[in-house]
């Protein structure tokens, strides 16, 4: 096209976009992937009793013209939700209430909550509270969401029953 005079000498190529995540460092405050199988690599979400395991995720739910944020706690062994806790916004303040919750609802100590790695799940005092309680952090690794596929379905399944039926 350029030696036809469709485009002028000094134009330059479109830039192709970089993935998402190549040449990007890891987050701080990240935690091990305790689903993780030592031996396999492979993810493995499964737990040998109740509140072994425990995922955590947020999703956002628009009403007419506000939204709010859904915190899910999913018990791994069971698969049902332990608590669920609706929010207006989504700030570390709110994830450390709603673990708070949890604790009082559950005895949650030498449990293990697997998050992905949003802002919120790797904050100090998300870890601060994890410490204090005996609890060990797990998130995903990089920005694979099939590895919190549990809770993921969960929200899937509100969504699809109580928005688009």
């Amino acid at each position: 096209m350029k030696s036809q005079g469709l485009f002028p000498d000094n134009c330059e190529k479109s830039r192709k976009w970089k993935s998402y995540v190549s040449g990007k460092k890891e987050p701080v405050n990240t935690a091990p992937n305790l689903l993780k199988n030592p031996i396999t690599g492979k993810v493995e979400c499964f737990a040998s009793r109740p509140l072994e395991k425990i995922c955590l995720d947020i999703s956002e739910f628009k009403f007419n013209n506000s939204k709010l944020y859904m915190f899910a706690y999913i018990d791994v062994y069971s698969r049902l939700p332990l608590k669920t806790y609706f929010s207006s916004n989504q700030t570390i303040k709110e994830v450390v209430k709603s673990l708070y919750i949890l604790k009082n609802n559950y005895n949650i100590c030498n449990s293990i909550i697997h998050t992905d790695r949003g802002a919120q799940f790797r904050s100090i005092s998300m870890m601060d509270f994890c410490k204090a309680n005996k609890i060990q952090q797990s998130m995903m690794d990089g920005y694979a969401s099939w590895q919190n596929a549990i809770v993921e379905t969960f929200f899937n399944i509100i969504k699809q029953k109580y928005f688009k039926g």
